[in-house]
């Protein structure tokens, strides 16, 4: 087996690299929500992300193009009852 050398960049103690601000470890964290809880509503997912909704919905999009499927149905609010709001299923 081959092994392949990978450069990990070393960031200055003052620069955020949290996952809180990389979109690619909030689009795994989201994956992994998925997976752990089945069907999770959008504005959950948002809160949980520390996102929009509408970024939920591009993370969606995202694992889709990526050929993870991800189920989206939209659902009456409980507020309203007339309003729409997104739940999201892996």
């Amino acid at each position: 087996m081959r092994t392949i050398p990978v450069l990990i960049p070393r960031y200055p103690s003052n620069v955020n690299v949290s996952g809180a601000s990389r979109p690619a470890t909030r689009l795994l964290t989201m994956l992994e929500i998925l997976e752990a809880r089945g069907t999770v509503s959008g504005r959950e997912l948002a809160q949980r992300l520390e996102v929009d909704p509408r970024t939920v919905r591009r993370y969606a999009v995202k694992l889709e193009e990526l050929g993870i499927p991800v189920e989206t149905s939209a659902v009456p609010t409980a507020a309203t009852g007339c309003g729409r709001a997104s739940s999201f299923r892996r």
